[in-house]
């Protein structure tokens, strides 16, 4: 296979600019633009992005505030419940041995 070399790329170049080097200043403006373009269009994914990204973190916090909230209300609720199974179970073993005494 034939690979060019630093001459015959030259001249091909330079027959590429002869043929079209009336229209390189408005193709390299095109390319230009067009590379701007889309650097816009990535910044404005990317802020999309970091938007979403910010919201989630929002919703996950309050997620874990109120998942922290229902956490401390089920312990006082056990807490609770079992200090009253305690006292219950403690008057009914009261009430047994007044009764196992008389």
């Amino acid at each position: 296979m034939w690979v060019p070399g630093v001459t015959e790329m030259c001249v091909i170049g330079g027959l590429g600019l002869l043929i079209f080097g009336n229209r390189l200043p408005s193709v390299a403006r095109s390319i230009g633009s067009s590379f701007v373009e889309f650097k816009k269009g990535l910044r404005g994914i990317e802020d999309g992005a970091d938007d979403l990204l910010g919201d989630f973190n929002d919703v996950k916090k309050e997620a874990q505030k109120q998942l922290q909230e229902v956490k401390e209300q089920a312990e006082k609720i056990v807490t609770q419940t079992s200090q009253d199974v305690k006292e219950k179970v403690e008057k009914i073993v009261k009430g047994k041995n007044d009764i196992g005494s008389t």
